[in-house]
């Protein structure tokens, strides 16, 4: 049963890091990977719990890890850059609008390919958010799923 949580981490791990490179790559935001890094290097290291009893396991030093560090933080960094994203969304959406009254000219307009260009990212923005609101769902799921293991 022990060996299941580090793969459960690096399952975690390897599902926000997705997120991460997907908002990393879009250029938006560059930010998030040194934040992500840090959340995997303290996830690797155990903290000293604050309860430490001499009878506690390394099983349970791991659990205790999780659920009142690790698992915060991954809910807090998704919380942040869903966040963000959504601002994100809201204002490519505005500049998407602006741009409405020069559509009766179609192809023809000046703004033609700037607002392809904006409707594009509009839809990446809408794809970010769903892609961090995935992540928090499956991240809330493996909690679910770490509890129902050891705490049966």
């Amino acid at each position: 049963m022990s060996r299941l949580l580090p793969l459960l981490y690096a399952l975690s791990f390897s599902l926000i890091s997705t997120c991460a490179m997907a908002v990393e790559t879009n250029g938006q935001v560059a930010a998030a990977a040194p934040a992500m890094r840090s959340i995997a290097a303290s996830s690797n290291e155990l903290a000293a719990p604050t309860t430490a009893s001499p009878s506690m396991t390394l099983t349970q030093l791991q659990l205790q890890q999780y659920f009142y560090v690790d698992f915060p933080r991954q809910i807090q960094w998704l919380d942040n850059q869903t966040q963000l994203a959504e601002a994100e969304f809201a204002l490519i959406a505005r500049r998407v609008n602006g741009y409405r009254p020069f559509r009766s000219f179609h192809q023809y307009a000046a703004t033609y390919t700037v607002d392809q260009q904006w409707q594009i990212a509009l839809l990446a923005a809408q794809q970010r958010v769903q892609c961090l609101q995935n992540a928090q769902a499956s991240l809330w799921r493996q909690r679910q799923m770490i509890a129902s293991l050891y705490f049966q």
